[in-house]
């Protein structure tokens, strides 16, 4: 019987409004694993119960397990009659919602415990789970069902502890298989019987593996095999990579196993689970059975035992023309809940758990090699071959080479080298020069000969005929050895060179330092007054008190960082030509920086670079403040002391500034305008530029401004949209969201670092003047 019940019903166990078996048209109940489970059907409009039934109405039904209960959520009237839409009861779990629980260490049954004491509000329903596996997982801002079941959510529950989801009335279950007490069916694959229909997939089989350990460990056999690879015309390859599995070192090495044999046989074992446990050995299939077409057949009783199978229940396929057995679960049905009877029914066998898929071969017809398994590679020469592999390469050339696990210490690879004979190492095929040998050449080519060490020590007479000694320690020189004329570029010390002129002659230059009653005056090398370097005095005293660096009328100054290699130089700090005493004015080049800088005469400071250059003021670290063609950047934090950040604006009464709008924390904020639609609701999504800005997987808000006559509100949110309802249809609202900006979630009234003699002298009672001068 199917029952109607109102909205607010908490007990089931009467008739509640009354029973729509004599009016209802076309129920059907569909259930898919852990996917959607819902309930629809007709009702004429003016029956019984037409105008009873409306949104959230309860309705228990009979599935294909037995009694279930249902809520409505949309019912839609037309030509007399309203089509009806429900969900599962445990669906109303997603009008709940968990704002933020950690899951630490737990259990299936432990997860879902805490899951469901963290709900916003409090709830009938009752969770059980028979999982034993230990997970983690942080949970904020989802519902319920979408932790349960969102597969597209890393952290959700099946992704992290994995099951089936079994709902019965209030009762949800997480257990690893539908029932404990499943029965098996057994059918035989027909193609050509109507109302039964098969896909087969291979494209996913795996019957040999290569399995992988740790820094490329592999087996001394390389593969492991399926006892199901003769059902196939070729072996379907794969690498598995096993990264746990690995030998110790050393003894003291707390992970690993203590022989390489050991290391083997874990390797066969995880192998073989890939085949018994995971079926990665066995097509992926999908059945379908069409009760409806099928009941008026011949072939109908091979099947109709389906009609009383269950979730669990095993139904082994017999395709006896491929000689293979598929063991498959039932993975979707439809039900009617008035004759309480199949509809249809999809069988499917275990779902693969690895992500690539298998090309077929080509050719059919190569030859299954067992026995040798290399990598090989032709070397940069196009002659010989690089192999990879703990198999011998067979028949190897000279010159060929073979890596393979070092047999002392597999964690690390081995280079030979096959020299003919047998292989070696790189280190043993070099020829070498040991001790005692006699060498008549050293490094001889015909430009040179080398000789390397940290000291050589001739003894004897030794005649060089020309050469180029860049360093040398002479213990001993008779100068009267010296014919040379002129000496150049030498080092003098410990004398005293009497005379007032230094000068450097040629034929036609002369340049000379002057030295003159304690002034230096620089002459070019045409002889012309260039500038000097003499002493400051002191006006009032008439004493010294510096000196000073003065260049000629017409002539440049320039502090100049030169280029060791081609000898020329670029100024840093530089006097030009047309400075002098009234025109004070010097160039800088490069990066400039200032300290404790004061104007002397009371005038503004400029620092202005020419049309598409930058002016950077900054510290050490990423702090700066830039200032450039389309405005001043700041890179770092932007602190404001004892001011305000405005925008100005030219208005018809002169400048006015607008104040930034500030918060206590660092949000963002968009606006928008939409329209809710006919459902009265609408899912407005965030833009995606400004979702970059900001953070949307922790709480944001949403405020709303009605531009209808109706009232709005958010029901859900997600990370990169909202649900905006309305109690009107095709009501149009504004919206304003505001989000914490990325990287600066935690940042709430920052303290700034100031001590109470800086504080003092940034918010001083009067402010201080141009001239730094206080007004007191």
């Amino acid at each position: 019987m199917i029952t109607l019940f109102r909205k607010d019903e908490v007990d089931f166990s009467h008739n509640g409004l009354g029973s729509l078996d004599n009016a209802i048209i076309s129920p059907l109940i569909k259930w898919h694993d852990n996917g959607a489970f819902t309930l629809e059907f007709k009702y004429p409009l003016f029956a019984k119960h037409g105008k009873d039934i409306e949104n959230s109405s309860i309705i228990k039904a009979n599935d294909a397990d037995g009694t279930n209960l249902f809520f409505v959520y949309k019912v839609i009237p037309s030509m007399g009659y309203i089509s009806v839409f429900c969900y599962q009861i445990s669906y109303k779990l997603a009008f709940n919602a968990i704002d933020d629980t950690f899951i630490v260490s737990k259990n299936g049954q432990q997860a879902l415990s805490q899951i469901a004491s963290s709900t916003q509000y409090p709830h009938n329903f009752h969770f059980s789970s028979d999982i034993q596996t230990v997970a983690n997982s942080r949970v904020v801002r989802k519902n319920v069902i979408e932790f349960l079941l969102d597969s597209k959510l890393e952290n959700s529950f099946i992704n992290r502890w994995g099951g089936h989801i079994i709902r019965q009335n209030f009762n949800v279950a997480m257990n690893t298989a539908y029932s404990r007490e499943s029965k098996n069916y057994t059918i035989r694959h027909r193609k050509d019987l109507k109302g039964y229909s098969a896909e087969i997939d291979e494209s996913t089989v795996i019957t040999r593996i290569r399995p992988v350990g740790y820094d490329g460990l592999m087996l001394p056999e390389i593969y492991v095999d399926s006892e199901l690879i003769g059902a196939y015309p070729e072996p379907r390859i794969q690498q598995f990579e096993y990264s746990s599995v690995k030998v110790k070192q050393k003894a003291t090495d707390e992970e690993g196993f203590n022989t390489v044999e050991e290391a083997y046989a874990e390797l066969r074992r995880l192998a073989k689970l890939e085949f018994t446990d995971n079926k990665v050995d066995v097509a992926h299939a999908t059945y379908k059975v069409e009760f409806v077409a099928l009941q008026d057949t011949e072939e109908y009783k091979e099947l109709k035992s389906l009609a009383k199978l269950k979730a669990g229940d095993t139904v082994t396929v017999l395709h006896k023309e491929d000689g293979l057995d598929i063991k498959a679960q039932i993975v979707e049905y439809s039900y009617n809940p008035l004759s309480n009877s199949y509809n249809s029914i999809t069988l499917g066998n275990f779902q693969k758990t690895f992500s690539s898929t298998i090309t077929k071969l080509v050719d059919s017809k190569v030859k299954e090699v067992s026995e040798i398994a290399e990598t090989a590679l032709i070397s940069a020469n196009d002659k010989n071959k690089v192999t990879h592999g703990s198999v011998e390469p067979l028949s190897p050339k000279t010159g060929d080479s073979w890596v393979r696990p070092n047999p002392n210490d597999i964690s690390e690879s081995q280079w030979l080298i096959w020299d003919s004979e047998k292989w070696v190492t790189e280190m043993d095929s070099a020829e070498q020069v040991k001790k005692g040998h006699v060498i008549s050449s050293i490094n001889v080519s015909e430009e040179e000969i080398l000789i390397q060490a940290d000291k050589i020590h001739i003894s004897g007479q030794t005649k060089i005929d020309d050469a180029s000694i860049t360093g040398a320690k002479i213990l001993n020189l008779d100068a009267s050895k010296i014919t040379a004329g002129t000496l150049s570029a030498i080092n003098i010390s410990g004398v005293n060179i009497t005379g007032s002129s230094l000068t450097s002659n040629t034929d036609n230059n002369r340049a000379s330092i002057n030295l003159n009653g304690g002034n230096q005056t620089f002459y070019g090398i045409s002889g012309k007054k260039l500038g000097q370097m003499r002493p400051t005095i002191d006006a009032g005293t008439g004493v010294a008190n510096g000196f000073a660096i003065i260049k000629s009328a017409g002539e440049i100054f320039s502090i100049n960082a030169g280029d060791s290699n081609s000898g020329t130089s670029s100024p840093v700090f530089q006097i030009p030509a047309n400075a002098n005493d009234n025109n004070v004015t010097a160039n800088f080049f490069g990066q400039l920086k200032f300290e404790n800088v004061q104007p002397l005469d009371g005038r503004d400071i400029w620092v202005v670079s020419p049309s598409g250059r930058k002016v950077v003021l900054g510290v050490n670290g990423n702090s700066k403040l830039m200032a450039e063609d389309g405005g001043v950047a700041t890179f770092g934090n932007f602190s404001v002391f004892n001011g305000s950040k405005n925008a100005v604006h030219v208005t018809r009464n002169g400048l006015r500034a607008t104040p930034a709008y500030e918060m206590a924390e660092s949000y963002l904020g968009d606006l928008g305008r939409n329209y809710t639609r006919e459902d009265c609701e609408i899912w407005v999504h965030i833009d995606e530029l400004f979702s970059d800005t900001v953070n949307t997987d922790i709480a944001y808000e949403v405020f709303l401004q009605a531009y209808s006559d109706a009232t709005f509100w958010v029901e859900d949110f997600k990370s990169d949209k909202f649900l905006v309802k309305s109690n009107k249809p095709m009501s149009r609202f504004a919206y304003e969201i505001k989000a914490k900006r990325r990287g600066y979630e935690e940042d709430r009234l920052v303290e700034q670092k100031k001590d109470n003699k800086e504080i003092e002298q940034i918010y001083v009672e009067k402010e201080t003047n141009d001239n730094g001068e206080h007004d007191f």
